[in-house]
């Protein structure tokens, strides 16, 4: 999943939620929240203490790296300072840990509107059931569909609950890149 956001690309293609997730049944919306908790994985893992010294060191190398590089560069052929390591790395790869937290952001976010519409459908579907089976007198079906309403409304305070946790599990501070 880590490498998925590395290169911007989908956790999951639009026809695999389509198949997996985006239908009102149990299991749909089971999947989609693993996947939910795969996606807030990896922002705990990027943010664990450790992983997040690894990151800093292996960026140092880096923009060491670059430096030198940018030294014989400019001994061979006289150029302006470009900055490569002090200041163009740095950049960059502050930018582009924004870039994935806004992408993985956005990517959620689709697919959270996309299971609250789903839901939502299927809740209009009871309700409309649900007062045609009490104008029939039928209320041993009009109490089934109420079981099945107070799943549906369990889901979409589930969705919601994801909605707010995976705001603030998605976070990265790219500041890091540019401290010493």
């Amino acid at each position: 999943m880590k490498a998925r956001f590395w290169q911007f690309s989908d956790p999951m293609s639009v026809a695999k939620w389509q198949t997996h997730c985006s239908q009102p049944k149990k299991s749909h919306i089971e999947r989609a929240f693993s996947e939910f908790k795969l996606i807030a994985g990896v922002w705990n893992y990027l943010n664990d203490p450790g992983i997040q010294d690894k990151l800093i060191a292996t960026h140092k190398d880096i923009a060491e790296w670059l430096v030198k590089f940018e030294k014989l560069y400019r001994k061979q052929y006289q150029t302006k300072a470009m900055n490569l390591g002090d200041i163009q790395w740095r950049d960059f790869m502050a930018v582009y840990f924004q870039a994935m937290v806004r992408f993985s952001k956005d990517w959620t976010d689709m697919r959270i509107r996309n299971l609250r519409e789903v839901w939502t459908e299927r809740l209009v579907q009871l309700n409309m059931q649900y007062q045609q089976a009490l104008a029939a007198s039928g209320t041993r079906l009009a109490a089934q569909i109420q079981t099945q309403r107070y799943a549906v409304l369990k889901n979409l305070d589930d969705i919601n609950k994801w909605d707010t946790k995976f705001e603030l599990r998605t976070t990265f501070d790219e500041e890091i890149f540019q401290r010493e």
